[in-house]
């Protein structure tokens, strides 16, 4: 989650991926237009009073995407309007923590919301602090969650003082993350390099989705991973698991993923390389056929990350401008 994780990424050599055809090429805010107009919006409140939003598109098997720290329900839009035929995508983010205190208490509030009007399995997906909620969801129900999907997950962390502190000092805030310090320059940092060069929108749409976070809610989700250690939970772990690992997410974060799958050896793993942290915003052609895969609602037969018919035609595909 930090800039110097973020810039010191050393990614292995891509490997050459045979030919395929193209993906179409999409328009971040074009797309976000017609996926707001055709989805299902909505908001919740759960039992400890966190107030939930987000949206429900397509029709097929449900998975669940739990918006990253930082991160909106609006970054997997992208990849649930590839899907939308397929797949049953329902984005979940967080407006309000209400009482919402450890991650089993963000991962209730994921059920809660889902109760309403989702039947079981469903299939959750999460990123870094998510995929600790993800896992945590599947612990407290494994009879009603078909796969779990942890990008740059986790096993255990622990808080620095400098974070607890500024966690502390920003839970009554009442600002949105746009209206930090330097935010926009952090985040420049972190991220920019992995936007298609060619759809300079998509980096605006990202700045103007994770900007309107309220930095409260920043705060309990960090403070929510105070102490949390998934090493024993996992020993009986039986959920069918995807462990994910992106270029960009940082060598500490690569260490994390690495004790994870420790922990999980039967877990099946995916290495995505040039997409940063917000793989599903950067690259969703990728995504969406990686998780066509891992659904099986495609053959397997093609790795996941040869979306096109290389790695260079598939930063052509996701960068070019176009309609959805």
């Amino acid at each position: 989650m930090s800039t110097v994780d973020a810039l010191s990424a050393s990614p292995p050599t891509a490997v050459p991926m045979p030919n395929e055809g193209c993906p179409p090429p999409l328009r971040c805010r074009d797309v976000w237009d017609n996926v707001h107009h055709q989805a299902t919006v909505w908001e919740r409140t759960s039992p400890r009073g966190a107030t939930l939003s987000g949206w429900t598109l397509g029709s097929g098997p449900t998975v669940v995407f739990i918006a990253p720290f930082g991160g909106s329900a609006d970054l997997f839009a992208l990849v649930a309007w590839l899907l939308r035929d397929e797949v049953r995508s329902i984005a979940v983010q967080w407006q309000d923590a209400g009482n919402t205190r450890s991650i089993a208490d963000f991962a209730s509030d994921v059920w809660d919301v889902l109760d309403a009007d989702s039947s079981p399995p469903i299939s959750l997906y999460g990123t870094n602090w998510s995929g600790a909620v993800a896992l945590e969801a599947a612990r407290l129900r494994p009879d009603d969650t078909a796969m779990v999907f942890v990008q740059d997950g986790f096993v255990q962390r622990r808080l620095s003082i400098a974070e607890r502190c500024l966690a502390h000092l920003t839970l009554w805030s009442r600002r949105p993350l746009a209206d930090c310090p330097n935010r926009e320059r952090v985040q420049m940092l972190n991220h920019r390099r992995w936007f298609p060069p060619l759809d300079p929108d998509r980096w605006a749409c990202f700045l103007e989705s994770t900007g309107a976070n309220p930095v409260s809610v920043l705060a309990r989700q960090g403070l929510a991973c105070r102490g949390m250690d998934f090493r024993r939970p996992l020993s009986n772990w039986k959920t069918p698991t995807w462990l994910i690992s992106t270029e960009g997410a940082g060598l500490r974060a690569h260490g994390h993923h690495a004790e994870l799958h420790a922990c999980l050896p039967m877990a099946k793993t995916e290495w995505m390389h040039t997409t940063g942290t917000h793989a599903s915003f950067t690259h969703p052609h990728r995504i969406a056929k990686f998780l066509r895969q891992a659904l099986g609602l495609i053959p397997s037969a093609v790795p996941a990350e040869s979306c096109c018919g290389s790695t260079d035609a598939c930063e052509t595909a996701d960068h070019t401008n176009g309609s959805p």
